[in-house]
């Protein structure tokens, strides 16, 4: 009795109080779930396809610009092999083709078919065209000579073959020249 007397008198030692667990509100939505799964997986492809696209502008390559020139030096140097299985009329004729499509290609020029002087007088006498007075020499001097060997068929043809490839190739080259120096000059007086 007088433990439970005892017992009465004294208070219970204050136990600290248990904090009780916050649980979330709800599990979360699947369809939320989905959703962001989703933003995931086409942010990665985005910026995967970014990186792809970056790395190949990167590293690809450069694409060549074919100007006429390019385009019938090409010709004349594909010529240049078959200059022996062709007859000197023949090679007259083709690298007589290889100027008319360059001049055709460089000057926006609609006549194709023409005789070498209509063709020569008309290139030299258009505004549309500038010819230095160097290459319209040599292709005065080309044409000359293309005439001959197409219709005079002189005996040292075949060795004319040659010499007429380089003259078509020095008329496009001194006509890249000019239009070089002329872009140069025009750049020079801005």
């Amino acid at each position: 009795m007088i433990l439970n007397s005892f017992i009465a008198q004294t208070p219970p030692p204050q136990l600290p109080d248990i904090e009780e667990i916050d649980l979330p509100d709800a599990l979360p939505d699947p369809w939320k779930l989905y959703l962001w799964i989703g933003i995931s997986v086409l942010t990665f492809i985005a910026v995967a396809a970014v990186v792809i696209s970056l790395i190949l502008y990167l590293t690809r390559e450069k694409k060549r610009v074919l100007t006429a020139e390019y385009v019938a030096l090409k010709r004349l140097s594909d010529l240049e092999p078959r200059a022996a299985e062709l007859s000197p009329n023949e090679f007259s004729i083709e690298i007589s083709d290889v100027l008319k499509d360059f001049v055709q290609k460089r000057f926006n020029d609609p006549v194709r078919f023409e005789t070498a002087d209509e063709f020569f007088h008309r290139l030299t006498d258009s505004e549309n065209v500038t010819i230095t007075p160097q290459v319209r020499d040599q292709l005065a001097e080309f044409l000359q000579i293309a005439e001959e060997i197409k219709f005079g068929l002189p005996p040292d043809a075949a060795a004319q073959k040659h010499p007429l490839l380089e003259k078509a190739r020095n008329i496009i080259e001194a006509q890249r020249q000019a239009v070089q120096e002329a872009a140069a000059q025009s750049t020079r007086k801005r």
